[in-house]
């Protein structure tokens, strides 16, 4: 995958800034590196970016956002243990959305683009 490709989906999954721009241009240039050779965009997919958005997904779930209190309990207890998921899921849960949305995207153009290709092979 190019490194454009790889710089716009860390932007787009791990601060939001411009969401819709960073992830039109992610999924064009995964359509246009699987229309140069597909097998590379399925290897690195996984190889590449998977780990890439799993290292965005940690990085937002450790950031606190500028709402939240600070400090943490110093130990969780049936009182403490709701407020700590809750905070930990609303950090969480909009870059979870956007990376389903990039993948469903994604995974949208590879088939359409590799979907010929195949289609042509299989009758040849």
């Amino acid at each position: 995958m190019p490194s454009r490709s790889i710089r716009a989906i860390r932007r787009q999954q791990g601060d939001g800034d411009s969401p819709t721009f960073s992830a039109i241009s992610a999924v064009v240039c995964s359509a246009g590196t699987t229309a140069a050779h597909h097998v590379t965009t399925l290897f690195g997919s996984v190889f590449i970016v998977g780990p890439v958005l799993a290292l965005a997904l940690v990085e937002v779930f450790r950031t606190p956002l500028d709402a939240e209190p600070t400090g943490r309990p110093s130990a969780l207890s049936r009182a403490t243990w709701w407020p700590v998921v809750a905070r930990r899921l609303r950090r969480v849960l909009p870059a979870t959305a956007r990376t389903s949305v990039y993948g469903f995207l994604v995974l949208i153009s590879l088939i359409s683009v590799v979907l010929p290709y195949w289609l042509w092979s299989a009758s040849d």
